[in-house]
């Protein structure tokens, strides 16, 4: 069932054990009352889809960070960061440019994870942007 209010946004719960989408919000001009309310769906559905958004490298990393304290990225299958100027952003892709992954693992079926769960503090969240995804089903691979 869909929750909206004067914010105008919706939350819908997936229907499943965890999980749901928000709909209606431009996560890059989220005011304080908004992230509130992003914050208490995070906390009773545990994760949370936000389709339709377009950010910038930077207003990706902003809204992160109100998240909490951004770790590095992990070092890249170059050794280099994906954007030295932005070290906290990595590129996960299987795309290839010029004979050459532009992913930060390689372009393989690789397995990954963004949790940093070999932590002994890990982040309290991970956050995925994705620029490409299938039309139907969700093989990225």
């Amino acid at each position: 069932m869909a929750m909206n209010d004067s914010s105008g946004f919706g939350i819908v719960p997936s229907g499943g054990a965890l999980g749901a989408e928000i709909s209606g919000v431009d996560l890059g001009r989220v005011d304080d009352a908004a992230f509130a309310r992003i914050m208490d769906a995070w906390h009773e559905h545990l994760i949370v889809l936000f389709r339709g958004q377009d950010f910038g490298d930077e207003a990706f990393l902003e809204f992160s960070a109100r998240l909490g304290a951004l770790d590095l990225a992990p070092i890249t299958v170059t050794g280099k960061p994906h954007r030295p100027d932005l070290p906290h952003l990595s590129m996960i892709s299987n795309v290839v440019e010029d004979g050459r992954p532009i992913g930060g693992l390689g372009n393989s079926e690789l397995v990954w994870h963004t949790d940093m769960s070999y932590a002994v503090a890990p982040p309290k969240a991970s956050v995925l942007y994705a620029q490409e995804v299938p039309d139907e089903g969700g093989d990225t691979s």
